[in-house]
């Protein structure tokens, strides 16, 4: 996604074939929370976790309230760049409490991701159609 280009007509959303675009409307998950109701962190903790900085590719982009989020633009994970630039890995992967996501150079023989998708029982999404997709599923 490049967000500098992207003038929200969505088209991108639709042509997809993964189905892994959203688009940012600019709501908040407890936007429609009523008032009163307790949450795990507090009605204002969660309006506040909300709205904390989302600066993705290293940019801030514009949100209601001042903070970060590309809204009107199409969104896709993109593993965390901001992260993997730091030398951490995406935030699924340390925080699936199953250890079911991993990630790693798949052109690295000996690293584990290169183990697991050697095995026989890989898949990916849509191969045929030449998207050279690099998420392997593990059935």
């Amino acid at each position: 996604m490049d967000y500098d280009q992207c003038i929200g007509c969505r088209y991108c959303i639709t042509a997809c074939p993964y189905g892994a675009r959203t688009f940012d409307f600019g709501h908040f998950y407890t936007s429609d929370t009523p008032k009163g109701v307790p949450s795990l962190l507090g009605q204002d903790a969660a309006d506040d976790y909300e709205r904390l900085a989302n600066a993705e590719y290293g940019e801030a982009w514009p949100r209601r309230g001042g903070d970060e989020s590309p809204v009107g633009n199409a969104r896709k994970c993109h593993f965390c760049l901001h992260r993997i630039a730091e030398g951490m890995l995406p935030a699924c992967v340390t925080t699936c409490i199953g250890r079911a996501t991993l990630f790693g150079d798949a052109n690295d023989p000996d690293s584990l991701v290169a183990q697991m998708i050697a095995k026989p029982n890989v898949m990916r999404l849509k191969e045929e159609m030449g998207t050279a997709p690099r998420v392997y599923y593990l059935l």
